[in-house]
């Protein structure tokens, strides 16, 4: 293909109208655009790309509706729409250039940031249906004592709930049960599991527990005190099976240099992270993820057996096992199966959490990248979560 056209055109294929309505209804369909076919002229000026859709008369194609998909560099009728001698009906998009894309993408945050200070949280019932006792905490641990470890239950036991769940591996059952030993409290007790895998870690103590409502929480994150109440309020509303909280980076003290500016990436992230599940939730109650970091779910939704059963045996392209992902697949479980979920945005239910302040923080970005191309991907062409977001 030569570089300088003037009139670089792509004719997709006719396509039926019955293959065009399963396009629309599946919303989303990979357009493979063969390079051999665009046409070399003399000169691009690749800062325009018009697309039309073109709607060719039946009549002059065996009597049958198709369409055909164009893209032009030229804002003249592009080849494709006469390959018919009677004129086609084309609809001819704004062309898109450097300045309208600009004009797109601030247009785009002017509407995000106004939903996201437009979000307002789920307040505290006055005569509220859940409270601390009506909460079971579980924490999935590699470790077995460590100060990030000791910390976290502390702050957690601080907001006095029903019991806290430690799952860790066996080779740490025992520094993981002297540590609580240590705290000299009764509301925490320590399981195992054999290998290291979270979802398992999950499931092992889902059946001891015996409170309304389930919390998933990291072994690294720093809980206020006001934290339940704010959690607990979405659940009065008998719709709603899972709640998120707006989270913010716990900075590392006497931070070296590599330390400030991985920190600062880390910052960066989850501010966006909170801006982007915030405007989500306003515009159509629907947000990427409900994070593991700390999230609250119904206890029947987590016991059900093919809840369970899902849970643990989900694979990967029919080949991989897959241990990670979990809060996507608990997310994704939420809305294909009729339950609302909601972000909770307030500044007494924001936890503090650690990322990685050093070269694995790449590492942590790339997993992070993978799992949100698993689930996405699932979403849109497997259990198809869009075809329920209406109904």
């Amino acid at each position: 293909m030569h570089q300088d056209a003037n009139d670089i055109e792509f004719h997709h294929e006719l396509v039926s109208r019955a293959m065009m309505e399963d396009m629309y209804t599946k919303l989303v369909r990979v357009i493979y655009i063969p390079l051999d076919d665009f046409a070399p002229q003399t000169h691009v000026d690749r800062s325009f790309v018009y697309i039309g859709l073109s709607s060719i008369n039946p009549v002059d194609v065996s009597r049958r509706p198709f369409l055909s998909l164009c893209i032009s560099t030229t804002s003249s009728s592009c080849r494709c729409c006469k390959l018919t001698n009677a004129r086609p009906k084309t609809l001819r998009l704004l062309p898109i250039c450097s300045d309208r894309r600009s004009l797109f993408r601030y247009l785009r945050l002017v509407v995000s940031v106004f939903a996201f200070y437009s979000l307002r949280p789920i307040r505290i019932p006055g005569n509220p249906r859940f409270f601390s006792k009506d909460v079971t905490v579980i924490i999935p641990s590699l470790e077995g004592d460590s100060p990030e470890l000791f910390d976290t239950v502390q702050s957690i036991l601080a907001t006095e709930p029903y019991e806290i769940i430690l799952v860790t591996v066996d080779a740490q059952l025992a520094r993981a049960q002297l540590m609580i030993k240590r705290m000299g409290t009764f509301r925490a007790r320590v399981m195992s599991v054999p290998h290291p895998n979270k979802r398992w870690q999950m499931v092992r103590a889902i059946p001891d527990v015996r409170t309304g409502i389930t919390i998933f929480a990291d072994d690294d994150v720093t809980w206020p005190s006001t934290l339940l109440p704010w959690i607990l309020a979405p659940f009065d509303d008998e719709r709603y099976g899972g709640v998120g909280t707006n989270q913010r980076l716990r900075r590392a003290n006497a931070p070296s240099i590599q330390q400030r500016a991985y920190g600062y990436l880390g910052a960066l992230y989850l501010e966006r992270r909170n801006f982007d599940c915030a405007s989500c939730m306003y515009m159509d109650g629907g947000l990427p993820c409900l994070s593991g970091r700390t999230v609250a779910y119904r206890t029947k939704i987590l016991k059900d057996h093919s809840f369970i059963h899902e849970f643990t045996h989900e694979q990967w392209t029919s080949k991989y096992q897959l241990h990670a992902d979990d809060d996507n697949f608990l997310t994704r479980w939420m809305c294909s199966h009729g339950w609302k979920i909601w972000y909770q945005y307030h500044k007494e239910a924001e936890i503090l959490t650690t990322l990685e302040d050093n070269t694995k923080f790449w590492r942590q970005c790339l997993r992070w990248v993978r799992s949100n191309w698993r689930s996405n991907l699932t979403s849109l062409f497997r259990e198809e979560i869009w075809r329920l977001v209406d109904s």
